[in-house]
């Protein structure tokens, strides 16, 4: 399991099966309906958290930022997923 998150006035996060499914997301739509995804599958409440603290409970809970096939992670989204990707 991955997730794709931003920061948009608040963490967003979205479920992805595959890190390159990121690709085929309506981004903006994933920002309008407020998305919640890794904070509801990891059991813990993202509002008011900044970007670090976000990152932190992500970090807690065994995800590291992976990188996008290309090394890119477009507009302020960054692809997590489980243990390392060395």
């Amino acid at each position: 399991m991955y997730y794709a998150t931003c920061m948009a006035n608040g963490p967003i996060s979205v479920r992805l099966k595959h890190p390159q499914d990121f690709n085929t997301l309506d981004h903006q739509r994933v920002i309008d309906d407020v998305r919640t995804d890794a904070e509801d599958d990891l059991g813990f409440c993202g509002e008011g958290l900044t970007e670090g603290e976000f990152m932190e409970r992500m970090e807690e809970r065994g995800y590291c930022v992976h990188l996008m096939p290309d090394g890119i992670v477009a507009g302020g989204w960054i692809i997590w997923g489980r243990g390392r990707k060395d």
